[in-house]
């Protein structure tokens, strides 16, 4: 199976996708594991406004926040694998990759040192591992799900457009790029939903 940096090359979906999410996952889980131990509790809170930040007291705008924190990253990731040209070079890896692998990181920095904006006391690092896998009350893990289609299905559209420019017939998205892209976008917004309701029901 090819890394995300080989699956460019693949002309299959589900090659990107399942290598993506083999990838990013194992170093996802591994990079928390490190953050935990070389990091102080509550690292990042006060350094980045994005991570803390006061909730509104209405459900709604809240929910709307987090959905637009959520799908800014996939925009960028998206507009960024549409207008960095790649394709000149085989061997280069699609930005939206290291974009991908950017957000990630921030989320191995939040949760390894447990710096998030709801206050709670931190559970050791087997609970912060295994809440990621509690699908019903924790959003982290189907909103990082979420970026995954996104920048895969997204990662050839601006080697796509060059060669549009010689055949009008050339489609930047295939059918099940364009269902990869909305799955993507339903689950983080699945994502915000579960979070906020987590924050003002205390599931």
């Amino acid at each position: 199976m090819m890394f995300p940096f080989r699956s460019r090359t693949s002309k299959k979906l589900a090659n990107r996708l399942v290598s993506g999410f083999l990838f990013y996952f194992a170093l996802f889980f591994a990079v928390v594991i490190l953050r935990y131990f070389l990091l102080p509790e509550g690292f990042l809170l006060s350094k980045n406004r994005l991570v803390d930040v006061e909730f509104s007291g209405d459900f709604w705008p809240h929910f709307m926040r987090l959905s637009g924190y959520n799908l800014a990253g996939a925009a960028l990731i998206f507009l960024f694998n549409c207008f960095v040209d790649h394709s000149g070079d085989k061997n280069r890896v699609p930005v939206g990759y290291f974009m991908l692998g950017a957000l990630f990181a921030l989320s191995t920095v939040t949760l390894g040192t447990w710096s998030f904006t709801v206050r709670s006391a931190p559970p050791d690092l087997e609970g912060r591992l295994l809440r990621q896998f509690d699908l019903a009350r924790r959003s982290g893990f189907r909103e990082m799900s979420g970026l995954l289609p996104v920048t895969c299905a997204s990662c050839d559209v601006s080697a796509r457009r060059r060669a549009r420019q010689a055949d009008t017939s050339v489609r930047l998205l295939a059918k099940g790029e364009i269902a990869a892209l909305c799955i993507g976008i339903l689950l983080m917004l699945c994502g915000a939903w579960i979070e906020t309701r987590a924050i003002f029901y205390g599931m």
